[in-house]
């Protein structure tokens, strides 16, 4: 019926449109059932698109994480230290070291490594110039010569035959290699070893037969690390990311034959210093029967790019060479410049000394006055001597009065 609004609106046969404008109520209703199955249709799409982007975000999760622990073999972590250790072909390090117990005493180091050369300076924070430092000095060693040098004497010592171990441990045993366990590639020499011949470096720890993969990896430092063990000798915790170690057990043997650890380095704040090379920036060594604990933070690396320069000693006019094979010295000509420095040097000391209230004048007497004590007591000391061979001999003589000295 017309009068009714719910009836649908009468088509006109001319035209096959509709005579009123707005819809009927049987299209609204078709309307309304297309708008729900388009709204149920992308509901569906958004659901399965966000399931596939937190599906690929969980897979990614899964592959991040599983960057960070990848539980390898033994042939395989040891493969990824070979190649990283293979990736630093030099280096130099600068190292501020301090003991706990007393920090106010710090110790600079300047180590460098690359091929068959070293060098290493040490002298004591304290001191601003390290040529200030009476006990500083800088070795330099070359494969086939070894050289010390003492800044504050203005003295340089040489030697080709001493420049073999165990003169030649020191340098070559440099903690900061130690705890690395780095040897230059290009240094073909036999890598130095611990007192009963077992390894120490990475290289030889990874070759040697009886090193083995523990099943349990353990976490250090927040970081998933695979143990190398070598029975009696090494535990090291190593990183498969970037291939080096974050911990490292020194093992030994106790007086009652068990397996005891000698000492722990851990390297700590590692750094990719160059592409693919991580170095750390803290490491902390642990002396386990001293109970002593020593931090060494290393405050500039320089890598691959080391000159030899290095590993040359330019020693100033002035200074005394010693040939430790020949037993000859001689002296640098020139070194006013070096005097002037040694006199600057000890005026500061006295100046120094002197606000500490220490007399120099009055130490000066009394060091007079015990030279000349001593001199006193080596002279009478003397005279008795004499007095008492005299006497021992006028008695042969009296005991044996036949006697005649040859002529």
């Amino acid at each position: 019926m017309p009068g009714r609004k719910d009836d649908p609106a009468p088509y006109s046969r001319e035209s096959g449109l509709r005579t009123t404008c707005g819809p009927s109520g049987w299209q609204r209703s078709r309307f309304r059932c297309v708008a729900i199955l388009v709204t149920a249709t992308l509901a569906l799409n958004c659901q399965s698109n966000s399931g596939l982007s937190s599906g690929q975000s969980l897979a990614s999760s899964t592959e991040s994480a599983g960057s960070e622990s990848l539980e390898l073999d033994l042939a395989a972590v040891c493969e990824r230290v070979s190649q990283s250790l293979s990736r630093l072909n030099s280096v130099m390090a600068t190292i501020d070291s301090v003991n706990p117990a007393t920090p106010e005493r710090h110790v600079w180091t300047i180590v460098a490594a690359k091929d068959r050369m070293r060098s290493e300076f040490q002298w004591h924070g304290r001191y601003q110039d390290r040529g200030d430092d009476p006990v500083g000095t800088e070795r330099y060693f070359d494969g086939s010569r070894f050289d010390v040098f003492f800044p504050h004497n203005g003295t340089y010592e040489t030697t080709r035959r001493f420049a073999v171990s165990p003169y030649t441990r020191k340098i070559l045993f440099n903690f900061f290699f130690e705890c690395l366990g780095w040897w230059p590639p290009g240094d073909s020499s036999d890598c130095p070893r611990r007192g009963d011949g077992s390894p120490e470096f990475l290289c030889d720890i990874i070759s040697d037969e009886r090193c083995r993969l523990l099943p349990d990896r353990k976490s250090v430092d927040g970081c998933i690390c695979s143990v190398l063990y070598i029975p009696r000798v090494v535990r090291l915790w190593i990183d498969p990311v970037i291939g080096m170690p974050r911990r490292r057990e020194q093992l030994g043997t106790s007086p009652d034959g068990a397996e005891m650890v000698i000492g722990v380095y851990d390297l700590r704040e590692f750094e990719e210093v160059v592409e693919n090379v991580w170095l750390p920036r803290l490491i902390e060594r642990h002396f386990v029967k001293a109970n002593r604990r020593n931090f060494h933070r290393i405050v500039h690396y320089e890598v691959n790019n080391v000159s030899e320069s290095k590993f040359n000693c330019r020693v100033p006019p002035g200074t005394l060479v010693y040939d430790r094979d020949c037993d000859e010295s001689h002296q640098i000509p020139g070194g006013l410049d070096m005097l002037e420095r040694r006199v600057g040097r000890l005026k500061d000391l006295m100046a120094r000394q002197n606000s500490d209230g220490f007399d120099f004048p009055r130490a000066r007497g009394i060091r007079i006055g015990l030279a000349i004590s001593l001199g006193i007591l080596v002279w009478l000391l003397g005279r008795r001597c004499v007095g008492l061979c005299l006497s021992a001999a006028r008695r042969t003589m009296q005991l044996a009065p036949d006697f005649k000295p040859p002529h």
